[in-house]
């Protein structure tokens, strides 16, 4: 009578080997239809076009505390997702204002822009986003 070897590590070879198998299948699928144009879900007839520059003018024409709104260099799905996100360059809470957010990334102290973790582009200290997270000290 022939015994069976339940060793360990016969057994982590072989659930490793079928978990490799498993990977590099989902990975070889993945790439079937890679060369099909990807259609964007999101609705971007509000987004503004990319290179363009949304700042704000005051009522009286000079421009006012936004100064962050140029999107030069910006693709529509990034302009999106900061939308998606509900960022705005003036948060209605002051306590929950981008430089107090823990996804804040500043560019200097003297600075009116940062940047976000969360998108790319231009983020104003002021602003706010609805994935806003305190700060830990």
């Amino acid at each position: 009578m022939k015994t069976q070897d339940h060793s360990r590590r016969l057994f982590l070879q072989k659930f490793l080997s079928a978990g490799l198998v498993v990977v590099a299948g989902g990975v070889a699928l993945g790439s079937c239809n890679s060369e099909a144009p990807k259609q964007s879900t999101t609705a971007t007839s509000d987004v503004p076009e990319s290179g363009t520059d949304t700042s704000k003018t005051t009522s009286s024409g000079g421009p006012d505390e936004f100064k962050c709104g140029d999107y030069t260099g910006i693709s529509k799905e990034e302009l999106a997702k900061r939308k998606k996100l509900g960022y705005e360059e003036k948060s209605s809470d002051p306590e929950r204002e981008c430089v107090k957010c823990n996804l804040f990334i500043p560019k200097g102290a003297e600075k009116e822009c940062g940047g976000c973790i969360l998108f790319k582009g231009p983020v104003n200290k002021g602003g706010s986003c609805t994935y806003w997270v305190e700060q830990v000290s």
